[in-house]
């Protein structure tokens, strides 16, 4: 996300609506960044120019079943910095996959009252990350 970002011109929602239709994206490289090129700054996940959750929620709309990999995440000041660099990204995605999920499926009970199955909803959580990424969130309300 962050290499398009970065571009004079780019804009990564625009990039999202218009690509990740055409089903073309295998991968998606999910870092952030500030600035544009050539001043610009690799960014921890939550703290660059992109709005991530709202990458994410775009990439859901579109369905998108591919795979989200962290990348170029800063460096942090201890003796494992690239394992807590990609920690930090990782729990940032699992909470942004919740936060997603949860809102959509608050969203579909405020409407009926009920989940997508037409059961009254307990309050548990429906969100489970063992069948793939994004495909998780999109059928939070199904698992």
């Amino acid at each position: 996300m962050g290499s398009i970002q970065v571009m004079r011109n780019g804009n990564i929602y625009e990039a999202i609506d218009r690509f990740t239709p055409l089903d073309r994206l295998a991968y998606i490289h999910f870092r952030n960044v500030r600035g544009k090129v050539p001043h610009y700054v690799e960014a921890f996940v939550d703290d660059g120019d992109i709005d991530m959750l709202e990458c994410l929620r775009l990439l859901k709309k579109h369905n998108y079943g591919g795979v989200l990999i962290p990348d170029h995440t800063p460096q942090l000041e201890c003796r494992a910095s690239w394992h807590a660099g990609m920690a930090y990204d990782l729990g940032y995605m699992q909470a942004a996959f919740q936060v997603i999920g949860e809102k959509d499926e608050k969203r579909r009970q405020d409407i009926s009252g009920t989940d997508q199955k037409g059961a009254l909803h307990s309050g548990s959580r429906r969100y489970s990350g063992r069948d793939g990424i994004l495909s998780s969130v999109s059928s939070a309300a199904d698992s």
